[in-house]
């Protein structure tokens, strides 16, 4: 499997040209156009594309990004929760295949809440491939009908599906760590997408008592697009929580940090 390296941003579409690594030639020059659907592809940040992750069937992506189908003694990832201190763990192949489920997982979300049915998977984003629909893309929360789509009890169901896989406790260690380029973006934005739902905003406030000021401290210090942005969105729908749920402790809170 060819394995190329990016020279531009993880959030941008490859160069028209790429040098591929080659045992028998120093330097392969080759077009985005010769690169095989099942080839394992290395983008710029440390960011990686996986075949089988280039879809929206969120069961999968979900069991990708929470480890579920492997063995606890194999699943060497500074983002997993069973470990102790995993942070320091190195970047493995498991971890960057939990990145790839976390921004799949993030344009599905952003789709259902725009009510829409095709979004940009991550390496069709990076190989300026078109949109794919949900449904053929492997998505299967639709009604097996001809009928309208509820698109917000859509999203319900996959906020839900999110919440009870234990993927935010994931999700909240992938936003703390810097490693990475663009993480911090693609958690915070399925995290906005997720507070829509207040229940589980009220979930994420009590279950993380120092993300208030962490938000409050992206606003401020963070790069404009992949921290600043998506920080206010989150805390945006936070603030909707504590206003109707009468949080008065969170209230207090947010104006003690001004």
């Amino acid at each position: 499997m060819w394995c190329i390296a990016a020279n531009r941003s993880v959030l941008t579409a490859l160069d028209q040209n790429t040098t591929l690594p080659d045992h028998e030639r120093s330097n392969c020059t080759a077009t985005t156009n010769d690169i095989d659907k099942m080839d394992i592809i290395q983008f710029a940040d440390g960011w990686y594309s996986y075949p089988d992750l280039n879809t929206f069937d969120s069961d999968l992506l979900l069991a990708t990004l929470t480890l579920r189908n492997i063995k606890p003694s194999k699943a060497i990832s500074p983002w997993n929760t069973k470990l102790a201190n995993p942070t320091g763990l190195p970047l493995t192949e498991i971890a960057t295949r939990q990145l790839e489920a976390l921004f799949n997982l993030s344009q599905l979300l952003f789709g259902l809440a725009r009510a829409e049915q095709t979004n940009y998977t991550f390496r069709d984003l990076q190989l300026s491939q078109p949109a794919r629909r949900f449904r053929e893309a492997g998505f299967n929360k639709f009604p097996n009908s001809n009928k309208s789509i509820d698109f917000f009890a859509v999203f319900q169901l996959l906020v839900n599906d999110i919440l009870k896989s234990g993927a935010i406790d994931i999700v909240y260690m992938m936003y703390k760590d810097p490693r990475i380029r663009c993480v911090k973006q693609k958690s915070l934005d399925l995290l906005t997408n997720v507070t829509t739902i207040n229940e589980v905003g009220y979930f994420i406030l009590d279950r993380y008592t120092h993300f208030l000021i962490q938000l409050i401290q992206g606003i401020r210090d963070g790069h404009l697009i992949e921290e600043k942005i998506p920080s206010l969105s989150v805390l945006i729908r936070l603030c909707k929580v504590i206003v109707e749920k009468n949080l008065l402790s969170y209230y207090q809170h947010l104006i003690d940090m001004q």
